[in-house]
């Protein structure tokens, strides 16, 4: 059982093959936020193009708490150090919404 899920995991590049991680972002206002979001994919898409993908902006299922918006983006890769590297070069960033960095979010 555990060769065949290490093979299965390392097909669809999943842990331990890979490494996921997660922004938080957010915002009192949903527009800033939803324009903010799609930027920091655009640089993270750009920073990772040959060693990952980035998914998202996407509503959690809480996409709204006391009037803050919240957005996710997702990241796989297949070094946490590239994940790391893009996520600086996205912080460098000028922006008005709050940005939360979660590695490995599922463990």
């Amino acid at each position: 059982f555990y060769q065949y899920e290490l093979d299965f995991r390392k097909t669809l590049g999943y842990p331990p093959c890979s490494r996921f991680a997660a922004i938080e972002m957010r915002h009192n206002d949903e527009q800033i936020l939803e324009k903010e979001a799609r930027h920091i994919y655009h640089i993270m898409s750009r920073a990772l193009s040959t060693h990952g993908s980035v998914y998202g902006p996407s509503q959690p299922p809480v996409s709204r708490i006391e009037g803050i918006y919240v957005r996710m983006l997702y990241i796989k890769s297949n070094t946490f150090g590239a994940v790391k590297s893009a996520y600086a070069q996205a912080q460098k960033t000028p922006m008005h919404s709050h940005m939360y960095f979660i590695p490995n979010p599922t463990e």
